[in-house]
Parts: structure tokens; sequence; C-alpha cells
């Protein structure tokens, strides 16, 4: 399985200047980016997993929806 290429992109900083460094506290990627990567960890059981459960993320209103009524599907399957 070949992994998808992350690249990262800082949000400028308070005073408008671009991130000087390669790595910021926040970075946005699209669920595609991350997903395959996330999956292949979960399914391997790699130990930094366990390490960013609590980590709190960010995502579309639009998508917590969709990921909402999906549970509730699955737990009252037809």
């Amino acid at each position: 399985m070949q992994m998808a290429k992350v690249q990262l992109f800082c949000a400028p900083k308070d005073d408008n200047r671009p991130a000087v460094s390669s790595l910021c506290d926040r970075v946005e990627v699209t669920l595609g980016e991350i997903l395959p990567i996330l999956i292949d960890a979960c399914l391997t059981r790699r130990a930094w997993i366990r390490d960013f459960y609590d980590e709190a993320l960010s995502i579309s209103r639009d998508l917590y929806e969709v990921l909402i009524a999906y549970k509730a599907i699955r737990k009252n399957p037809a």
C-alpha cells in the first residue's frame, strides 16, 4: 500500500507574516490526505495512535452531521 504524500501548510502568524518554520501548532489537511494513513495505523495497531486519542480535531459542520447520522444508522440497522 503506497502512502499519500502529506504536505504541511502553516497558518500565518498573528502579525500576518508567513510562518518561518515548517513545523507549527496547527495545519490544514484534507480528509483524503490523512485517512489512508490513519486507517493503516489503526489496522497495524501503531502505538502512536493511542498518544493522540484525546487530541481535539476541527472538522466542518457538514462532515460532523454526516458522521453523527452514520453513527445513528449503524446503531440501528434496518
